[in-house]
This record gives structure tokens, C-alpha cells and sequence, in this order.
């Protein structure tokens, strides 16, 4: 699998407060195709979710949420910050409290 993008990433570590989030789960192992259009294609989904919910995807932090088994990348959860909690899931769309700790934070330079 390959990660490169166009642009690099700035990679740090910082300690994150609770965070509520809305997320759907990309299940790598079964999937077909790359796992980078898979994901991209979660994050829209959820992106897509957000604006029907009435929220501004651009004003909310993307979260990712790497699953894996050993060095092997079998799922991803593509997540959305929100600035409230709200239980409005869908079948695919899940909401949670993301617990507060010491996260990898990437961005492009």
C-alpha cells in the first residue's frame, strides 16, 4: 500500500482532549481496489453526511482512525469532529465520544 501524496505531511504528536465524532468505517481486509480511494471515498461519504445534518465540512476537523492487525492496515475510520454531540447516525454513519490522549496529528504542508 502506498500513502505518498502530492504534498508532504507534517507529522506531531500532541495530547487531545474528548472529542465527540461521527464516522463511518471503511473494512479494508474485504475490500477491492486501493485503500486510498476507499478511504477518500469514506470521507466524502461522512463529508456528505455532515451537510445533510446542516454542518459546514470545512469548519469541522478530520479525524483518522487507523484499525490494524499487526503491520497489516485491514480498516480505517473516517471521522468528523462535531461541535455538539449528536445521536443521529445512520446505518453506516456512527457517533461516539473519541477519548482524549496522545494522537499522531498529520496536515499538509
Amino acid at each position: 500500500m502506498s500513502i505518498l501524496t502530492e504534498q508532504p505531511l507534517h507529522v506531531t504528536i500532541q495530547d487531545l482532549t474528548p472529542v465527540f465524532i461521527a464516522y463511518v468505517s471503511c473494512q479494508l481486509q474485504q475490500a477491492t481496489g486501493s485503500y486510498n480511494e476507499q478511504i477518500r471515498d469514506g470521507f466524502q461519504h461522512i463529508k456528505d453526511w455532515a451537510r445533510q445534518c446542516g454542518y459546514d465540512p470545512s469548519a469541522l476537523k478530520v479525524i483518522g482512525i487507523p484499525r490494524t492487525n499487526g503491520a497489516q492496515l485491514v480498516g480505517y475510520e473516517c471521522a468528523l469532529e462535531l461541535p455538539e454531540a449528536i445521536f443521529q447516525g445512520t446505518e453506516d454513519i456512527q457517533t461516539q465520544q473519541l477519548p482524549g490522549g496522545r494522537y499522531a496529528i498529520l496536515w499538509k504542508v
